[in-house]
């Protein structure tokens, strides 16, 4: 697998928010079309007048906005800036023909940013971006925070949603796997690793750290676990992510309530 990323200090960023994003909530719906910009707009017309099936469709729907992203650019990051404002106050959705190209420029890349904060906190009503199928593996290099928003299509035969990523690591000795679990209690946890239980303690042994985080106030939001280097390769993904979902419902400490959750959200394999 070849890893590549933008630089130490730029990636590092990129990838906490990565992993941090997977604890919200009610994020925006955003949809990546990997076709053609003039295909992808024919698709998006067909999400947009429930044409195409959408598991989750958006219950705030207005206008479906095609942005011209050259002159979006053109136009200065004050401009791009009060775009994302005006967005956000309507129930239009936003058609972002070769979104890839907004990492190309700092204006662009100021206003993808932002758009990913936007969707983050649910406050614009839906987003569709296009990229080509060439473009794609730039446009996961360079905007990790989109890819994992995104309900990706089509993939092969359906849609695809990104929940890792893979890093090379700026630290020799900082490998491995990182996972992000989101919490969904209603009370607060013990503190305490609870290993109790068969075939449960070969697999805690093989975490490395815990990182709880926490809200102003009532129970915690997620859990940030790290996994030992020689624990799982990239490509077990599902294994790594089972052990951190273990992890973070040990900690709990008590039986999980009706209602309550501990969901694995993202996943990084540094290496």
């Amino acid at each position: 697998m070849e890893l590549e990323v933008l630089s130490p200090e730029a990636a590092s960023e990129q990838y906490q928010l990565f992993l941090l994003d997977g604890l919200r909530r009610n994020p925006s719906p955003l949809v990546l079309v990997v076709r053609e910009a003039a295909t992808a707009a024919l698709v998006a017309l067909r999400l947009h007048g429930g044409g195409a099936s959408w598991d989750e469709r958006p219950a705030r729907i207005d206008g479906l906005l095609q942005l011209d992203l050259a002159s979006l650019v053109a136009g200065g990051a004050d401009r791009a800036t009060s775009l994302l404002t005006e967005l956000a106050a309507t129930d239009h959705w936003v058609f972002l023909p070769n979104v890839d190209t907004l990492v190309e420029s700092e204006v662009g890349r100021g206003f993808l940013d932002g758009l990913i904060v936007s969707v983050g906190q649910g406050e614009i009503a839906a987003v569709i971006a296009s990229t080509t199928p060439e473009r794609l593996p730039h446009l996961q290099k360079m905007a990790p925070r989109l890819m994992g928003f995104a309900i990706t299509l089509p993939v092969g035969e359906g849609k695809a949603t990104y929940r890792s990523i893979a890093a090379r690591s700026t630290d020799s000795l900082d490998t491995g796997w990182v996972v992000a679990v989101r919490y969904e209690l209603t009370g607060d946890i013990q503190r305490e690793m609870n290993a109790a239980g068969p075939a449960a303690d070969g697999r805690l042994h093989l975490v490395d750290s815990m990182g709880l985080v926490k809200r102003e106030t009532g129970p915690p939001l997620g859990l940030l676990v790290g996994l030992s280097a020689d624990a799982f390769t990239a490509s077990q993904e599902d294994a790594a992510f089972a052990t951190a979902a273990l992890a973070a419902t040990r900690l709990v400490g008590r039986p999980l309530r009706p209602g309550e959750q501990v969901t694995v959200a993202r996943g990084i394999f540094y290496a």
